[in-house]
């Protein structure tokens, strides 16, 4: 092998060399940052689309926002966030009169904080019998430090099917109350006669201010 082949050979080899280390160099960096550049683009244009569906969501809550408004006021009328026990008892003394009642009595005791209802554990199902027992409702924000239940006791006298309209009243008035006792006695002899009933139950209470910390043991 002559000299001049030699040194052609090794013209070619570092001309190789030298397009490899230009490639390492310079052109895979770039190839590596364009490839990144289209990884976060690819992130932004995801971001982008979980945002506007977000804003839609605001958007479609911001055009029914008046009757959010409604419903809360609605709610808040329900279960207040004091006893209000004024407005309850005129509520009241309005069906009395419009069911032709009497109100003898009216008693609401002291307020006792609410349990959450455990979850009872579901008995094994059989073929016949298969288990379905719904699981007790609960919510984070409804607690023993935020509602309490007002124990209510009320007699009225009056025509027992008139006495029926008014527990019926009672629990779908403006003010929630959960009707759990109810016994009526005969004040007459005859079969027209009036009745007194005795009706007891819960008036709800969820108060605004949010638990503070627990106090240090």
């Amino acid at each position: 092998m002559d000299k001049n082949r030699i040194f052609l050979i090794g013209a070619v080899l570092a001309m190789a060399v030298i397009v490899l280390f230009g490639f390492l160099v310079g052109v895979q960096p770039q190839l590596a940052a364009a490839a990144a550049a289209q990884e976060n683009a690819a992130a932004a244009r995801a971001k982008n689309a979980a945002s506007a569906n977000v804003l839609a969501a605001l958007k479609r809550d911001y055009a029914t926002l008046d009757v959010l408004k409604q419903q809360r006021d609605a709610l808040r009328q329900a279960i207040p966030a004091g006893t209000d026990m004024s407005s309850f008892i005129a509520e009241i003394h309005s069906l009395e009169v419009a069911h032709g009642v009497t109100l003898s009595a009216f008693t609401v005791t002291d307020g006792q904080a609410y349990l959450p209802a455990k979850t009872a554990t579901p008995a094994a199902a059989t073929a016949t019998t298969p288990a379905t027992t719904p699981a007790p409702a609960s919510s984070a924000g409804v607690n023993s430090k935020n509602f309490t239940l007002m124990p209510i006791q009320l007699t009225v006298t009056g025509q027992y099917a008139k006495v029926l309209n008014f527990v019926y009243g009672l629990q779908t008035g403006t003010r929630l109350m959960l009707v759990t006792t109810f016994s009526s006695s005969a004040t007459g002899a005859g079969p027209s006669s009036d009745v007194s009933a005795s009706i007891g139950g819960f008036a709800y209470v969820l108060s605004d201010t949010p638990p503070g910390p627990p106090a240090a043991g």
